[in-house]
């Protein structure tokens, strides 16, 4: 069996296996939601026990998520909705969504983009920040130049091997231990958010140091409108 024929079959597998959890999950979600009602009535244990069901359900939900928005992007149905979009302000309000306490700096800065799709990228990027250097030290930069828009996470957390920089938007692929305690996920979070980027004619940068601390520069084309030809 050739190499591209094994690549086939992982794609459809992982499409598959994605659409088959969507049922089975949306039971698990009313179920966990119906326990967490009666959360207050139960015991230290029972409450500690609940927290657990709810939180486990939470990542499985975004792993299904993941996993069906890598099938769309390897089939070739991801569309990119072009739309003014206010780098700024968007970043402002993930973070007040999140309900967080983290300083945005830069001018506004406007451009076409598909907001959904970045708004994913830089809630990925704020939540990594989050998780991995526990909230230390989160910074977040818009501005623009050479033609281009861009959106920095910062933090100051204990850095990203040197080993593994190349390798942090590689799908699958989870730094070790000197960036993250075990937060969870399969390694797929960066990976989109790079793909996603990408779709919109944009890239990620990520710089760390010896010293520690992360960056993590989300870059766009500055755009007056959708691209010519993409009717999408």
């Amino acid at each position: 069996m050739d190499q591209e024929t094994l690549i086939v079959r992982e794609r459809r597998f992982v499409a598959n296996v994605s659409h088959e959890l969507r049922t089975p999950l949306a039971t698990l979600e009313a179920t966990s939601e119906l326990i967490a009602e009666h959360r207050d009535e139960l015991s230290p244990a029972g409450r500690e026990a609940v927290d657990l069901i709810v939180e486990d359900v939470s990542g499985l939900r975004r792993l299904v998520e993941e996993l069906l928005e890598v099938s769309e992007l390897d089939a070739g149905r991801a569309n990119v909705a072009w739309e003014p979009v206010e780098l700024r302000a968007l970043v402002e309000a993930i973070v007040r969504r999140r309900r967080l306490e983290v300083p945005v700096d830069g001018e506004p800065v406007s451009t076409f983009a598909d907001k959904a799709r970045l708004d994913r990228v830089l809630g990925n990027l704020i939540d990594n920040a989050f998780a991995h250097a526990g909230g230390e030290g989160v910074r977040l930069e818009v501005g623009r130049g050479d033609g281009w828009s861009h959106v920095a996470v910062r933090d100051a957390g204990p850095g990203i091997a040197a080993e593994d920089l190349p390798r942090v938007f590689e799908r699958f692929f989870k730094t070790d231990t000197s960036r993250s305690r075990d937060q969870g996920g399969v390694g797929l979070g960066l990976a989109l958010a790079m793909e996603n980027a990408r779709l919109m004619g944009g890239t990620i940068d990520v710089e760390s140091g010896p010293e520690g601390g992360a960056t993590f520069r989300v870059r766009l084309p500055l755009r007056d409108a959708p691209p010519e030809g993409d009717g999408r």
